[in-house]
């Protein structure tokens, strides 16, 4: 990351010179990647590489041209950003954990009552699959309400880390706008151009051989600003208005295209309407405005759904 960005800054105007160590640098970051066994977290580490770099962009460069007042939002953002992150990657997504002889009882029971394959039953794991669980290859173990595996958390989204995953998306989302808006901020008080005056390439040019560490940092704030706010907006949209995590989504599309009839998203056992899917999500009452469904989908093999009219979803 450092490297990178110092051979761009580099007082010299051959890019000639800076194109080789660029290339000999991303040669050694490609044999260290082919030596190393475990890349699991390469990603979770470049990202938080990433922010350091930003934290000391903002303080170096950004900080002398605004207000202290405003960098206090970017200084909390980023300890938002690290909590949650931490949180995300600490706290147990929700394996599924049975002792031996429940897990022979299981394997007896199914076998008995002729279910025993992939949709109720893990052939790595051993266990009875709950409702919405998902075997992660990468993690080698089955998660309740299994969204996905984040590459950039090293670790499974799923019923226990959910939570902590969208607050950890939305700091991430606040620090790569208050960077861009400090990157605009340096630009129009040290780069003698603007780009109404002359134009886009000019205008470029003239940022590049202005400071080109900070149009660096720029485009490592716009690639992870646009991944985090765009898996924000969808996270938000299934959560809200499906009820569904991304699993059960991609699932269900597969199964429209496959399928001759028609697979609706929405028509789930699991979409209880927008605010009801907020409250059960972060098990919110919204000072008693509605009650939150308290559902353990790491034991959960048989959902009633509607206890009043008694309707009960089983698991397939």
């Amino acid at each position: 990351m450092w490297a990178i960005g110092y051979i761009m800054d580099l007082n010299s105007d051959s890019w000639l010179l800076k194109g080789s160590l660029l290339l000999f640098i991303f040669f050694g970051m490609s044999l260290l990647t082919r030596f190393l066994k475990n890349l699991k977290y390469l990603p979770a580490i470049f990202m938080l590489s990433c922010v350091f770099w930003l934290s000391m962009t903002w303080f170096v460069w950004f900080l002398p041209d605004i207000l202290y007042t405003q960098g206090i939002p970017f200084i909390l953002s980023v300890m938002g950003l690290l909590y949650y992150f931490y949180k995300t990657w600490r706290t147990d997504p929700g394996y599924i954990k049975i002792s031996e002889e429940e897990r022979r009882k299981s394997i007896v029971t199914l076998a008995e009552a002729g279910h025993l394959d992939f949709r109720t039953f893990c052939t790595s794991c051993l266990v009875k699959k709950p409702l919405r669980s998902m075997h992660c290859i990468a993690c080698n173990s089955c998660t309740a309400r299994y969204d996905q595996h984040s590459l950039w958390i090293g670790q499974c989204i799923g019923v226990g880390n959910h939570y902590y995953f969208i607050l950890f998306l939305l700091f991430l989302t606040m620090v790569g706008v208050w960077m861009v808006y400090g990157t605009l901020l340096y630009w129009s008080e040290h780069c003698a151009t603007t780009y109404r005056q002359d134009g886009a390439w000019t205008y470029f040019t003239q940022i590049v051989s202005c400071s080109p560490w900070v149009l660096y940092i720029f485009t490592l704030v716009c690639f992870h600003t646009s991944w985090a706010s765009l898996m924000l907006i969808i996270q938000l949209y299934q959560i809200a208005f499906l009820g569904l995590t991304s699993h059960e989504r991609l699932n269900l599309m597969i199964q429209s295209k496959c399928s001759k009839h028609a697979v609706s998203l929405r028509k789930t056992p699991y979409n209880h309407g927008c605010f009801q899917n907020l409250a059960d999500f972060f098990q919110c009452s919204c000072f008693g405005m509605f009650k939150p469904n308290v559902v353990d989908w790491t034991k959960q093999y048989t959902l009633t759904l509607h206890p009043a009219k008694g309707k009960n979803i089983h698991s397939v």
